[in-house]
């Protein structure tokens, strides 16, 4: 049997009573109710004479079957977004979107903050 720091230090503290606090759990909500949220707020985003303008980009978001479909359209609602309003107010909006995604697709999907490339010295 392999003892790490970890697991010798939480057996010493449960020996000696004191047990490590637990991590408090935050309670998911229902992926429906969230997956409902997302959509409206692409939604929202998009307006009235947005979906007037792009009308496939409106069909695709609302008979997106489930989560991971409307992260695929983010892109299409970008590109829209950014057509109508400018590409600034379009990546605030989709950042604001992209932030209802937490939690509910695996890591591998969401966003990844990059560090800048900077040149070898």
């Amino acid at each position: 049997m392999r003892w790490t720091k970890a697991s010798l230090r939480t057996s010493i503290y449960n020996l000696l009573g004191n047990h490590a606090p637990a991590t408090p759990v935050k309670p998911q909500a229902d992926p429906e109710v969230q997956t409902q949220l997302v959509r409206a707020a692409m939604l929202e985003s998009l307006g009235d004479i947005g979906s007037e303008a792009y009308p496939e980009v409106y069909r695709k978001v609302i008979f997106a079957s489930d989560i991971h479909g409307l992260w695929y359209c983010r892109s299409e609602l970008m590109a829209a977004l950014a057509d109508m309003y400018g590409e600034t107010q379009a990546r605030k909006s989709l950042q604001k979107i992209s932030e209802l995604f937490h939690g509910m697709l695996p890591e591998s999907l969401t966003s990844r903050l990059t560090q800048p490339i900077r040149p070898k010295r």
